[in-house]
């Protein structure tokens, strides 16, 4: 998948803003991850490593202080006793070895689970979501297919980086044979160191640059149902062409790897140079102070050197344990930062690399508080008191009861319309008899018929006088 708005620069320091204001603080949860995924698994390994070679410390103690008297001892004894002498030094060892093997597997599958955990801690903080202690523990319901995912990617990694190894050791050799050939063997031979220096350095980064591949089958893991091979193959999926990218950002904090170990380096190395000079001066003194009553043969002897090489390796032990643990608690504040900054902005690359490129905005730089905006500035500033003198309220009046209303009158029903009487038959008027034909001299006109009357009006009709006047003929 191409990122084509990548930037790594702008990543990173978003997962350094997102580590401000985060609720618990990220060092108390990184903390507690640590103290339960190193510290405390360290402490039970060597404890039980302390305990397997109590018999070679005793053994030892014994051969130093007293070397005259072990010696005497040995010697009287028989083949059983010795075997039984030896045994009792060596069977411890080996016992805590295979117990402390059996732990050391549990303890490396119990930092897979919680490795899980830590990235969906991590993913959560770079998204600016509410983030729990408890969140470092996620990685239990999901125990079995990361479990399965670890050990799947750790032979995919174990596989490319043997074959790479070979490859070198294969190119170192053949190179080795022709520069003996060519030159000098002093010469050769410090070239051929460098250049195994070289193949093994190649090697390793090679190792890295495979182990990318791999990095984001966690968070599928997490955030999916997918399976141990599916997320594989998302996570190859998603890498290509991204590799180069993953690579480069796993190298942009090799600074401050490399300040925490320069601050435990040197506060180990010199509280060692501080240690030995201290255990010089006491034997000095030691030596000085048991020369008056010591036969000075004695400083002489092979036991004088015994007990002096017995008890300075006896606080010499005890004092580099004590310098190692100094060491990194010194480193402890910067290794907690690192951490959650890392584990956070490998979260923000899943996110990109998966095409979620604009996750919820991160916490404030400030933290929990941010500055009221310009406009929100006076909305809660009181007014000013008026300066006039107070008018008091007048008097509520009391409303008049409002009148009774009038119960509505009921409703008269219509009486009803008497019918009309019926009219008195009116008898027809007959009709007048037909005028006989007139002649073609005539002039008297046809009498003029009239419309019969309306039923129940009577009125008379006459007809038209003739006209008397005879008409002449022709």
């Amino acid at each position: 998948m191409n990122m084509m708005n990548y930037d790594r620069k702008a990543l990173k320091e978003r997962a350094k803003a997102s580590l401000r204001g985060a609720r618990p603080r990220t060092w108390k949860v990184t903390l507690l991850y640590w103290l339960l995924v190193a510290l405390i698994p360290g402490a039970i390994s060597f404890a039980l490593q302390w305990v397997g070679q109590s018999g070679i410390f005793a053994y030892l103690k014994e051969l130093y202080t007293d070397p005259v008297g072990w010696s005497m001892r040995i010697e009287a004894m028989d083949t059983n006793d010795l075997l039984g002498y030896y045994r009792s030094i060596y069977v411890p060892v080996v016992g805590a070895g295979l117990v402390s093997t059996f732990i050391t597997i549990l303890v490396r599958i119990f930092q897979v689970v919680m490795s899980y955990g830590y990235a969906n801690y991590a993913l959560k903080l770079y998204c600016g979501e509410p983030t729990e202690t408890g969140h470092i523990f996620s990685g239990f319901p999901v125990a079995g297919r990361a479990i399965c995912t670890g050990v799947v990617t750790f032979i995919f990694e174990l596989l490319w980086t043997l074959a790479a190894a070979v490859m070198g050791i294969f190119a170192t050799m053949i190179l080795g044979t022709a520069m003996t050939a060519a030159g000098d063997i002093g010469l050769v031979f410090g070239l051929w160191v460098l250049l195994m220096i070289a193949v093994w350095v190649a090697v390793i980064l090679f190792s890295n640059f495979i182990a990318c591949r791999y990095a984001l089958a966690p968070y599928f893991i997490l955030t999916t149902d997918m399976g141990t091979m599916e997320a594989v193959r998302e996570s190859k999926e998603a890498m290509r062409g991204n590799l180069g990218r993953r690579f480069m950002l796993d190298l942009s904090f090799i600074g401050w790897e490399l300040l925490n170990g320069l601050i435990v380096m040197g506060v180990f190395l010199v509280g060692y140079i501080v240690l030995v000079i201290a255990l010089s001066v006491s034997m000095a003194f030691q030596t000085v102070n048991s020369m008056s009553y010591v036969d000075p043969s004695y400083f002489e002897s092979d036991l004088y050197v015994n007990q002096v090489v017995g008890q300075l390796m006896g606080q010499l032990l005890a004092g580099v344990g004590i310098l190692a643990v100094l060491a990194e608690v010194a480193a402890l504040p910067i290794g907690l930062w690192l951490t959650a900054y890392r584990g956070s902005a490998y979260a923000g690359f899943f996110l990109a690399a998966t095409g979620q490129d604009e996750p919820p905005a991160a916490p404030h730089p400030m933290g929990d508080y941010i500055p009221p905006q310009p406009s929100d500035i006076w909305d809660n500033v009181p007014t000013p008191p008026s300066f006039t003198s107070p008018v008091p309220p007048a008097p509520s009046v009391p409303t008049a009861p409002e009148p009774p209303v009038a119960p509505e009158a009921p409703v008269v029903t219509e009486t009803p319309e008497t019918p009309p009487e019926p009219e008195a038959p009116v008898p027809e008027t007959p009709s007048a008899p037909e005028t006989p034909a007139v002649t073609e001299a005539s002039t008297e006109e046809a009498p003029v018929e009239t419309e019969a009357p309306a039923e129940g009006v009577s009125f008379e009709v006459t007809e038209a006088p003739e006209d008397e006047t005879p008409k002449e003929e022709g």
